[in-house]
This record gives structure tokens, sequence and C-alpha cells, in this order.
């Protein structure tokens, strides 16, 4: 019997443990695949169905998302070796803390914390001036930020 299956764990921080790496797991999937197996994207080749009005034109609303949308694919384009490089370490180096954490130590906390902020960071120095990217980036710091505050209330029960 492995020295973990005899450490008696909070039900709590065993589900966010669990969450967590599923996630890692998602999220280093992704980033592989975007990083070998994507194919380039050409904005000039993708089509976009979208409403028209009574006069045949495009109504402005419409087409000021239309054209976040294109920026944010050429700007995740154009940075997908940066932020996906990254996003692979940062996330095999969260999955880290998140064993520690799994293990009940608190250096596992610190590694997830800082992986996870750094990770929020990037894309939102790429996607800054754009509409779309901001979204994503605020999504993505409010899940961040709420798996914190919950791992955080979980410190009690882990050690030095």
């Amino acid at each position: 019997m492995d020295r973990l299956d005899r450490i008696e764990r909070p039900r709590f921080l065993l589900m966010l443990t669990m969450l967590s790496f599923l996630g890692g797991i998602i999220s280093i999937r992704h980033a592989v695949k975007k990083l070998f197996f994507s194919e380039e994207f050409d904005s000039s080749e993708t089509a976009i169905n979208f409403s028209i009005d009574s006069n045949g034109e495009v109504p402005s609303f419409i087409q000021k998302m239309i054209d976040g949308v294109i920026d944010f694919w050429i700007a995740e384009q154009e940075y997908s070796l940066i932020i996906q490089s990254s996003t692979l370490l940062l996330t095999l180096a969260s999955l880290l803390g998140v064993y520690f954490m799994y293990s009940l130590k608190k250096k596992g906390f610190l590694i997830y914390v800082i992986s996870n902020l750094i990770m929020v960071i990037i894309p939102f120095i790429y996607y800054f001036n754009n509409t779309i990217g901001q979204l994503y980036v605020s999504l993505q710091f409010f899940f961040t930020a709420m798996f914190i505050f919950l791992y955080a209330s979980q410190l009690k029960y882990m050690s030095s």
C-alpha cells in the first residue's frame, strides 16, 4: 500500500485536486494539439455567416463582433507558439503543485498560484487590444482566482 493511499485527506481537497488534474490533462492535450497538429489559420479563406439587414448591409454591431473574432483568431495564430508552449510548461508546473497539495504539502499551493497567475498574464499581454481576447482572459482569471481561493481554504490541512 502506497504512503499516499494511507493519508486521510479532506473530501473537498480531494475533489479540487481531481478537478485540477482533469483540467490540466485537458489543457496539456489542447496545447500539444495546437503546437504540433494545428493548421495555419488564413483569415482570407474564412467564411463567416452573418445577418444582413433589409438594405443588404451588415449591421455595425455584428460587423464589430466579426472583426473582433477574426482579430482574435489572427492574434492566436500569430502568438500560438509562445502561448501554447508556455501553457504546456506552466500546466506541468501547476500539476506538480496540485500533486504536492494532494500529498498535503503547502509548497504545492505556492507552485500552483505562481504558475496559474503567469498562465493568465501571458495571454493578457498578447490579447490586450482585443475585446474577445480580453473576455477570454477575464474568464480564465475568474476560474483561476476561484480555484486559488478554494485551495487557500484547504491550507489548514496541509503541512510545510
